[in-house]
């Protein structure tokens, strides 16, 4: 059994019968009751999520989600670092002509430095 001080109070809440009920199923062990907060500090950052739920005519809630989870797929798409390097040395590899190149030996390398 809960304490009731993990509840929600119905005087924060606008709905407090639909609470009420909830609290009374929940300490009968029917449901339990799940609240979760999410608040925006930046206030650029507020007015965009409002913007993008004005635009998309949907909650703060659904604006927010869609927006994470695009950028999530963007970014999952994005090559990373060790693929992009991969893919470079294999074009040098298929560019290089070993046939036509000179050789690396010591006469090659001190020549480097005269």
């Amino acid at each position: 059994r809960q304490s009731n001080s993990s509840l929600i109070r119905p005087d924060t809440v606008p709905n407090s019968k639909a609470i009420r009920r909830k609290r009374r199923r929940q300490r009968a062990g029917k449901i339990a009751l799940t609240v979760m907060a999410f608040h925006i500090k930046n206030p650029e950052t507020d007015a965009l999520a409002r913007r993008l739920a004005a635009l998309k005519r949907t909650g703060l809630t659904e604006a927010v989600h869609a927006a994470l989870k695009h950028e999530l797929e963007r970014e999952q798409a994005r090559p990373s670092l060790v693929e992009i390097g991969v893919r470079l040395c294999r074009d040098l590899r298929a560019r290089g002509k070993p046939d036509h190149g000179r050789p690396a030996d010591k006469a090659f390398r001190d020549s480097l430095y005269d």
